[in-house]
């Protein structure tokens, strides 16, 4: 008997340890569940109320992928960051890039309108505040399909209010949203506290290796160096070089920024992350691939459109020309002819440039995470801050901004100069130092009237599609009232004669002649040039000093001595991805014996007043020329009297018609 009773307490005790055993693994299990499996296991509901919970899992789901991939494609925000200079006239790019009306997307990387560089990267913490910000106010969107249901004898209790929680995983985003809700049909009835979900959307991995390609970029300044080595690559885009040309070589800024605007867009759009499924991996496209590597399932896209906003300031220009230097004319040891009628052009051209660059990471399913960022080129380096991001959105730092706190009154009125009538959605900003800070525009009647920052001896900017630019200095620390004009633009066709000085005889031009005019008006800052083959020019009322030329074949054969000499400038150094330095480049010329087949017959110098235009639509200009020369004595005189032929009793000038 007592061994029976010793077994039974044996296997008592068995079961009681089994028992605890069993409560302590279900216990453990139960500790280490997160929140979100505990209430997933808790958003259970009778079968009979299975149809109204299903159709607001379902659109709810709905609200919360809009939400997702809203933020999605404007670089991790619902809402972009507030600019305190809004996209104008003058500040083309803010602080978003604009793909097309009412899309925007968020630079990670910019620099304002005043120079000032700035990073606003989305966190994952702002991110989930977005979303549930969005769930929030969109939440009783789903209540208006749920009279069916209430048709069909549920009866629904919804909240008044809704308090979401967002997590944001790698590759799924979970959702809690305490929302009680009570649902009854007939005898069945059960209290919703949350609604719980998780969506298999891999925002938090697509955002993650965004932030490392954009960092790569901010510590490499790949895009930079493509865009330096695109400037070198292209010959119609002048950027260093020596040539022999027989007249100053000239290019049109417009132009040269349209053809790099091009080819930007399609060296960008090759460069890829690294093991890329790409067709062509081997040299010279692993110039383009960069360093980070590509998301398995994943594509990624580097867009630059030509319809985006583009910034290129080049020096040395004048107005529209970007304008060779002849080294002949400096060069004291070649001859006075050769100065005169051979020309070799070098030219060093330094860019600053700014453009946008949108970078789209896509999976299979069509999910994709988008940001913009901003290539900077100063002085043909990369352009990037060696100090702290300034953030504006929250920092102090926005008070010291100039055109954040305007106080000064100031009214203006715009005119066109032509019809002097009244120039609505005039642009108006105002240039304090070398900040610039957009104010407005006119309005329906061509005024503007509010607020502009105080500062003494700035400029009061007006501009206008279709009109040039007008500047006045004021200085706002008192209240201003002022009216400008600005000249509209017109289109003429070009007429080029020859008129010789000798004979009084007008004619057209022969094969073998060459014309070149420059109009520079008054304020040096609109130039128009026009050779033989211009057929139209765009030109404004007002005074302009004009110089022609007119080149011709002699009438005796000319030949230059042999001669030799080195010319040296200032070239950026060349580097696998770009040019990071500055170095001495030194020319050595031998020129050998040249026969010269073109050279100065004529040309003038003089002032031009432009009237109104309005009833013009025809330029005829009048290339002036002396003899041609007979022997090389005739060559100075011919060249002296350029200053001094509109003098002459039978010069011409410019006629409109």
């Amino acid at each position: 008997m007592q061994k029976r009773g010793q077994v039974t307490i044996y296997i008592i005790l068995g079961i009681v340890l089994l028992v605890v055993f069993g409560l302590l693994i279900s216990l453990q299990f139960d500790l280490f569940k997160s929140e979100f499996e505990k209430q997933l296991e808790m958003n259970v509901v009778p079968q009979q109320l299975m149809p109204v919970k299903s159709y607001m899992d379902s659109c709810i789901t709905e609200v919360i992928t809009d939400a997702v991939f809203t933020l999605s494609s404007r670089g991790g925000y619902l809402n972009l960051p507030e600019d305190i200079m809004p996209r104008s006239i003058t500040n083309p790019f803010s602080n978003s890039l604009e793909l097309y009306s009412s899309s925007e997307v968020a630079y990670w990387f910019y620099e304002s309108a005043n120079g000032i560089q700035r990073q606003q990267v989305p966190t994952i913490e702002s991110m989930e505040i977005d979303i549930e910000n969005y769930i929030s106010q969109n939440f009783n969107s789903c209540y208006s399909e749920l009279s069916f249901y209430e048709n069909e004898g549920f009866e629904i209790d919804l909240p008044s209010s809704v308090y979401p929680s967002i997590t944001i995983g790698s590759k799924y985003i979970e959702i809690i949203i305490d929302a009680p809700t009570q649902i009854r049909l007939d005898e069945v009835s059960k209290e919703l506290e949350n609604y719980v979900l998780k969506l298999d959307i891999p925002l938090g991995e697509f955002y993650d290796k965004s932030k490392e390609i954009f960092f790569e970029g901010i510590d490499s300044d790949y895009l930079e160096s493509i865009t330096i080595d695109v400037l070198a690559a292209y010959d119609d885009v002048p950027y260093n070089g020596v040539e022999f040309y027989c007249g100053r070589k000239t290019w049109s800024k417009h132009d040269v920024k349209e053809k790099l605007k091009t080819y930007l867009s399609a060296n960008i759009g090759a460069v890829r992350l690294d093991g890329s499924d790409y067709s062509r991996t081997k040299d010279p496209y692993d110039y383009f691939s960069i360093t980070t590597n590509n998301l398995e399932g994943a594509t990624s896209n580097f867009l630059y459109s030509s319809n985006w906003p583009f910034a290129m300031e080049v020096t040395p220009s004048q107005g529209d020309f970007l304008l060779s230097d002849s080294l002949t004319q400096s060069n004291s040891d070649l001859t006075k002819l050769m100065n005169l009628f051979l020309c070799i052009n070098h030219y060093n051209f330094v860019y600053d440039i700014k453009y946008p660059i949108l970078i789209t990471l896509t999976d299979e399913s069509g999910y994709f995470f988008q940001f913009a960022n901003m290539v900077v080129i100063d002085n043909n380096q990369p352009k990037r801050s060696d100090y702290e991001f300034f953030d504006f959105s929250e920092s102090v730092e926005m008070k010291e901004n100039i055109c954040g706190y305007p106080s000064s009154e100031i009214y203006v009125e715009t005119y066109d100069s032509e019809m002097m009538s009244h120039l609505p959605g005039t642009q108006i900003s105002y240039q304090c130092s070398v900040v610039t800070c957009y104010l407005g525009e006119t309005n329906i009647e061509g005024i503007f009237q509010g607020l502009a920052p105080t500062c003494l001896n700035g400029n009061l900017i007006s501009q206008k599609e279709g009109y040039h630019s007008t500047e006045v200095m004021i200085s706002t620390n008192e209240e201003n009232s002022m009216s400008m004009l600005l000249h509209p633009y017109k289109e003429l066709e070009v007429d080029v004669k020859v008129l010789d000085l000798m004979s009084s005889q007008v004619r057209e031009l022969n094969q073998d002649e060459q014309v070149s005019f420059q109009f520079t008006g008054d304020d040096g800052d609109y130039i128009v040039m026009v050779n033989h083959e211009t057929e139209k020019i765009n030109l404004i009322p007002g005074y302009y000093e004009v110089t022609s030329y007119v080149y011709g074949e002699p009438e005796f054969s000319i030949t230059s001595e042999s001669d030799s000499y080195t010319q040296c400038v200032d070239i950026p150094r060349e580097g696998i991805l770009g040019f990071f330095f500055n170095e001495e480049k030194c020319f050595d010329f031998e020129l050998e014996d040249i026969e010269i087949e073109n050279v100065i017959i004529g040309g003038a110098q003089f002032g031009w007043e432009v009237p109104s235009l309005n009833n013009y639509e025809k330029v005829v200009l009048y290339a002036v020329i002396n003899e041609v020369p007979s022997d090389l004595s005739e060559f100075t005189d011919i060249f002296n009297n350029i200053e001094l032929n509109h003098l002459n009793s039978n010069f011409m000038g410019p006629e409109l018609k």
